[in-house]
């Protein structure tokens, strides 16, 4: 980047120079044209140029200024500057003329063709000029279309700006337009044949490459693409079908010749296999490869910053005149070891090298005289001959291979007899195993059917046995209350209580034993009937009344807001999820308290999501028993099992019928401190479902003064549920079964707020709250709440997009959805007020 900056400034010195001062002349010659044959616009006689250094001036500006155009004497012009330019033409052939007016390699011309009545038709062209705004879509070379009829004048203004950093260059010729058609089929269809040729050669380079992994081909093909890319963008087509609207993107494929050597030199490098026979030319070719690479990156990047194409072109000039030598060094040491491989390279590559070192050369003296003819022979020459060499390599490899196959087939032979005596052994060796691997399959076989009639016999066992000890059990149990009932004397308290409740643990032993078995053999079923979530706590509140007592403890039962009283689910498998639970705090609970929430945590559709926890402040599971504490016959220590008794069943029994109910248990302990089970399940609802409602202070009870809420939801639960809620928070209830009825109704009342479900059939909430805000007059600024049981960023994100004013998930939290409605009716309010 250095090297390109120092060449910037060094060039700089020149182009900042004065541009030569011009004679003043106003008068303007008449070109006049008498039969269609290419022109050239004369420029000391009928152009006149005039210097704009602002750069800012208009076909206006310059027409007043006419007096100051001069002849153009000279091509010493500053790339800084516009520049004006005008001649007459007169068709005088009797007949109307169509011509390609060509303007020069400039990067961005104006045309303006002024018409004898005063009316100006303006064209634009130049290889930086957007396609979508050049008169013709073709190469890049700066040409506009002509048109005169019989006996028609004009007068030709031209604005010439070069913001590549070229010299402008001023030069007007005429060609008839069907001579110009002509010429332009006849390089399209060699540079159409010229560009496959290269395609086809770099398509299979990379097939070979793919196939044979040698990186030759690789190099080969990607040399092969560099000059097809090269010579489809210097004919233009790059700005026509790849960047037609950012032309400067086409300026680093001005340069990307410097690739080219790189993949030549990273081909040669490996085609030749040089590394041992020219250890030398080996590390200069490989230290070559990414150098020239890195350059190319430099002088892109310092393109796409300054758009300086003129050094850049300059810079890469040199390199591909040092590149050249340098490569026609390495085929003349190559040449001296007398190889095939030698001979193909230089004759494959000594013409494009030559060529190329003349080009560049002449660069530097006239920047113009670049013609890609030979270039493009050069290529097609040396791509051939290194395609030839290529054949002929692979032919020598195929040779050897045939004897080193030849060789390797009598290696086979030898050894297929050893082999096959091999084989034998290893054919016995396998008989005998699989032998053993069948007795061992039939053992295990008879082992799993062993354990699997074990393990039936186990549960069937543990069933029988169950209900054969629980019905003296049970009497047991019925005797010790009438005892107690009967019992006068004091002394025989003690005795009747521990006989009591020596009975319920056996009791309760019992039951885990019997319903681990069930789950065990998958027999156990969970029912769906009506019960009532109130009454379920309170008898375990009452089961557990005289533990509680002896200890003493207090058994706390907490019932959330707008739980439901009835619920459809299982209540016995319940209240043994529960009662393990809350025994089990009661166990370990010394003093304080055991708690049991029962939570209201949502409500979507039919469904109802129950929060239960139960919380203690007993001694606490150490964090790292927390994940053993569900296993069967598991329990914190052994010292716990000593102390405090029990099997261990409890809590697996426990996961187990959650597991039934897909829901999941969560733990928190602390030691010394006590221990919170969480866990969350869905019940189905009830069409005649109360609420619970707990004894609130008459200030302190929710409130929405009459507020008028329209509820649009398809689902007839929702609708209900909100119904209800809506009674107890006092406000008026609305509701719509689809977005169609929902646009009727706003028509009619003025609502407070709207609740908008997303998930509609038909026409969704997205396009009725659309609706409404372009539609309805009532209600066309009524702030709407969207519910969705999607909860993602994106359901919120499209809602605010769509006219909605807030977000609330489904299940919701009747807590959460009052507060959003308290919020969006106090700034209604607030903006009323």
């Amino acid at each position: 980047m250095s090297l390109l900056l120092f060449l910037n400034l060094f060039l700089g010195l020149f182009s900042l120079s004065d541009a030569a001062e011009l004679p003043q002349s106003s008068e303007i010659r008449v070109l006049r044209i008498r039969q269609a044959s290419t022109y050239q616009v004369d420029n000391s006689f009928y152009l006149k140029v005039f210097e704009d250094q602002s750069c800012g001036m208009n076909l206006e500006d310059v027409q007043a200024r006419l007096g100051e155009f001069s002849s153009l004497d000279t091509y010493n012009l500053n790339y800084k500057y516009a520049y004006w330019s005008v001649f007459k033409i007169k068709n005088e052939s009797g007949e109307g003329l169509s011509f390609i007016m060509t303007l020069g390699q400039n990067s961005s011309v104006d045309v303006y063709e002024e018409e004898d009545t005063g009316q100006v038709t303006h064209k634009k062209t130049g290889y930086l000029t957007p396609m979508s705004e050049r008169d013709i879509k073709h190469d890049g070379d700066a040409k506009v279309t002509l048109f005169l009829d019989a006996g028609e004048e004009k007068t030709i203004w031209t604005r010439t700006l070069q913001a590549d950093h070229f010299q402008p260059i001023i030069r007007i010729n005429l060609v008839p337009y069907s001579d110009w058609v002509l010429t332009t089929d006849r390089e399209d269809l060699f540079e159409g044949v010229f560009t496959g040729f290269l395609v086809v050669l770099a398509v299979l380079g990379l097939i070979f490459f793919s196939y044979t992994k040698e990186k030759f081909f690789l190099f080969f093909g990607l040399y092969s693409l560099i000059h097809a890319l090269y010579f489809f963008s210097f004919y233009g087509y790059v700005s026509i079908y790849i960047f037609p609207e950012s032309p400067l993107l086409t300026q680093p494929i001005w340069v990307i010749q410097i690739l080219a050597f790189a993949m030549y030199f990273a081909f040669a490098r490996n085609f030749v296999n040089i590394k041992t026979l020219m250890p030398g030319w080996s590390k200069a070719l490989k230290m070559a490869v990414p150098i020239l690479i890195f350059t190319f990156v430099l002088i892109t990047i310092f393109l796409l910053v300054t758009h300086n194409l003129k050094d850049a072109i300059w810079v890469k000039n040199l390199i591909m005149l040092a590149m050249s030598i340098m490569a026609l060094a390495f085929i003349r040491s190559f040449l001296k070891t007398r190889r095939d491989q030698a001979y193909y390279l230089a004759g494959a590559s000594t013409f494009l090298l030559l060529v190329l070192i003349f080009i560049s050369i002449s660069y530097f003296v006239d920047e113009t005289s670049y013609n890609p003819l030979w270039v493009q022979s050069g290529i097609l020459l040396e791509l051939i001959v290194l395609s030839m060499a290529i054949g002929h390599q692979a032919r020598a490899n195929q040779l050897e291979s045939k004897i080193t196959q030849d060789s390797l087939i009598l290696k086979f032979t030898e050894n297929e007899k050893f082999q096959r005596n091999i084989n034998q052994k290893l054919e016995e060796n396998v008989a005998e195993r699989t032998h053993r691997i069948n007795v061992q399959k039939r053992e295990l076989e008879k082992a799993r059917e062993i354990a699997e009639q074990a393990t039936l016999a186990k549960s069937e066992f543990l069933s029988v046995m169950s209900h054969e000890i629980r019905t003296p059990l049970n009497a047991i149990i019925s005797l010790t209350h009438l005892m107690e009932l009967e019992n006068e004397d004091p002394d025989n308290e003690e005795y009747i209580d521990a006989l009591k409740f020596s009975g319920e643990s056996l009791h309760s032993l019992i039951n885990d034993i019997l319903d681990y078995s069930k789950i065990e053999a998958g027999k156990l079923r969970l029912e769906s009937v009506d019960f009532s979530i109130v009454d379920l706590l309170n008898k375990i509140n009452s089961s557990f009344k005289f533990k509680t007592q002896a200890k003493p403890i207090e058994l706390k039962l907490i019932i959330g807001e707008y739980t439901p009283y009835r619920l459809f689910g299982d209540p016995t498998r319940l209240t043994q999820i529960l009662n393990n639970l809350v025994s089990n705090a009661i166990k370990f609970t010394h003093e304080g308290e055991v708690s049991v929430h029962a939570n209201l945590k949502g409500i979507k559709d039919e469904t109802a999501t129950i929060t239960f926890k139960v919380s203690d402040t007993g001694i606490g599971i150490p964090q790292d028993k927390l994940k053993d504490i569900f296993e069967d016959f598991e329990q914190a220590s052994r010292e716990t099992t000593r102390k405090y008794g029990g099997t261990g069943l409890g809590l697996a029994i426990t996961k187990k019928l959650l597991d039934l109910h897909d829901a999941t248990i969560e733990i928190e302990s602390s030691e010394g401190k006590g221990t919170t089970f969480k866990f969350d399940i869905d019940f189905k609802l009830d069409s005649g479902f109360e609420v619970f409602e707990p004894e609130v202070s008459f200030g302190k009870k929710k409130n929405l003064q009459s507020a008028k809420v329209l509820v649009v939801d398809d689902n007839d639960m929702n609708r209900l549920v909100l119904k209800r809620l809506f009674t107890k928070w006092n406000a008026e209830h609305y509701e719509s079964k689809s977005g169609p009825d929902a646009c009727e109704y706003v028509n009619s009342i003025k609502f407070d707020l709207i609740l908008m479900d997303i998930e509609m059939e038909g026409q969704d909430g997205y396009e009725t709250a659309k609706l409404i805000r372009e539609n309805s007059t009532m209600n066309k600024e009524t702030e709407i709440i969207a519910m969705s049981a999607r909860g993602d960023l994106e359901a919120k994100t499209k809602a605010a997009d769509n006219y909605m004013d807030e977000f609330i998930r489904k299940p919701f939290d009747p807590e959460v959805l009052y507060q959003k409605i308290r919020f969006s009716l106090n700034s209604l309010n607030d903006e009323t007020h």
